[in-house]
């Protein structure tokens, strides 16, 4: 519509929760822009509460050079440390429900959140319950649920996509490729992270070749460089922000530790994003393809699960 214009001619009719809720995720991110400056402020900001809408423009086009945009797509780190944290404190699974539920309505409820609220809460739904929890099972439910409620993100959401192929990279791939990376050290979990990073990249890369056109040659390094600090620096940015409704002075070590990390992420997203071969264009890649590499994966891992022993494929 040209030139349309826009009158408000009610407000105040909205849902009292949601609004709450909304109001305390401005009130977060004020916090954090107290205490620290741009950039800092809005990665951190869409590392726990915002996701990509906090960040500008070109930092955004430097993490997707870099191939390290999904660390700040809200998704299932997130929701286990808010379970984790109501359980500690309140010893509450229930609790730790709610807390589930209020996050994904705060955030939007976009599908990548939605998805790994759905499999958070089977997780907590398990241990309550005393039941085995698994985690395809829980996966495969998250999807039918998703696209029972909107059948067209199966096709017209990618961020449902992405977070489905990825999710299933870590679920059945991620540990057949840790059992090839025996030189790498286990040490402060670097087997996991690069196993873990090499199973999504695989997963992943078709699609996103199919759907954005080009592939990031420095993702591998840049995830590597940045995903064994991501937890601490949401740990810390949290407990900063949360200090400074007390008082932005007793925050401050919290704070500086919070800047220097992030800092730090953003400098390898910055250097690598930014190498003239970064990122390549790849003009030609049809969708048949990409179902042909993904049967190709398929097949190779369910040849593997069936040369495994029973007891050790059943686990």
């Amino acid at each position: 519509m040209s030139f349309a214009k826009v009158e408000v001619l009610s407000n105040g009719h909205g849902n009292f929760i949601k609004n709450g809720l909304l109001e305390l995720k401005s009130s977060l991110i004020d916090k954090m822009r107290e205490i620290l400056a741009e950039p800092e402020s809005g990665l951190l900001a869409g590392l726990i509460v915002a996701g990509k809408g906090a960040m500008p423009k070109e930092i955004l086009e430097e993490f997707r050079r870099a191939g390290v945009i999904h660390i700040v797509v809200l998704s299932g780190y997130n929701l286990t440390i808010i379970a984790d944290f109501l359980r500690t404190i309140f010893g509450s699974a229930k609790l730790s429900i709610l807390g589930i539920l209020f996050f994904v309505i705060m955030t939007g409820a976009p599908a990548t959140v939605v998805r790994a609220a759905i499999m958070v809460l089977a997780v907590v739904l398990a241990k309550m319950l005393h039941r085995n929890f698994s985690a395809p099972r829980a996966l495969l439910a998250a999807a039918f649920l998703m696209i029972v409620h909107n059948p067209k993100i199966l096709v017209f959401d990618p961020s449902f996509q992405l977070s489905f192929l990825a999710t299933c990279g870590l679920i059945f791939l991620s540990p057949i490729v840790e059992r090839y990376l025996t030189l790498v050290p286990t040490k402060w979990g670097i087997r996991t992270i690069l196993a873990s990073t090499i199973a999504t990249q695989v997963t992943v890369l078709p699609f996103l070749i199919y759907s954005v056109g080009d592939v990031s040659l420095v993702s591998l390094p840049a995830n590597m460089l940045i995903l064994l600090i991501i937890p601490y620096t949401m740990l810390a940015g949290f407990i900063a922000t949360i200090i400074t409704y007390l008082s932005p002075v007793i925050a401050w070590p919290f704070s500086y530790i919070t800047h220097l990390l992030l800092s730090w992420v953003l400098g390898v997203s910055h250097y690598l994003g930014n190498l003239s071969f970064a990122s390549i264009p790849v003009p030609i890649f049809p969708f048949w393809v990409a179902l042909i590499i993904y049967l190709f994966i398929f097949i190779s891992v369910r040849r593997f699960q069936n040369s495994l022993p029973h007891s050790a494929s059943s686990n």
